[in-house]
């Protein structure tokens, strides 16, 4: 009896390291998923604030070329109770003063805005004459 003991823990053994093998490599493995080692460091300096008037989020947010931040805020979920969101709208960000608030877009034309609900945006910059049109996605 005392070698079929002896016997069982040989081949016990191995077995055993090899778990904790792929148990160590697993363990490694998610370390290096979840950048656990990872430095983050600032490449633009500058503290970061809060820009008051966005008081829904900015859902999409462009940049022109001449630096004007084009936002869209307070996107309404279909089947979701959004009674909170009083307005949606385009806000406008003026990126050379990173101290400045944001301004909310008027619409020149008489357009409803009742249902109004921007949820995307994009911008085209004609190369011969250099105008910006900005297109928004209801």
């Amino acid at each position: 009896m005392g070698s079929m003991g002896n016997c069982v823990c040989w081949l016990v053994f191995p077995v055993l390291v090899l778990l904790g093998a792929l148990y160590a490599q697993y363990s490694f493995n998610t370390w290096k998923l979840l950048d656990v080692n990872k430095h983050v460091y600032n490449h633009y300096p500058g503290p970061c604030r809060v820009v008051e008037g966005v008081e829904f989020g900015a859902e999409k947010v462009t940049v022109l070329p001449n630096g004007l931040a084009v936002m869209t805020s307070g996107i309404r979920l279909p089947g979701r109770n959004m009674s909170w969101v009083e307005s949606a709208g385009v806000l406008l960000f003026d990126m050379a003063n990173p101290w400045g608030n944001v301004t909310r877009f008027q619409f020149t034309s008489n357009y409803d805005q009742t249902g109004f609900n921007p949820h995307g945006l994009a911008f085209y910059e004609n190369p011969r004459t250099g105008r910006i049109s900005l297109f928004l996605v209801n």
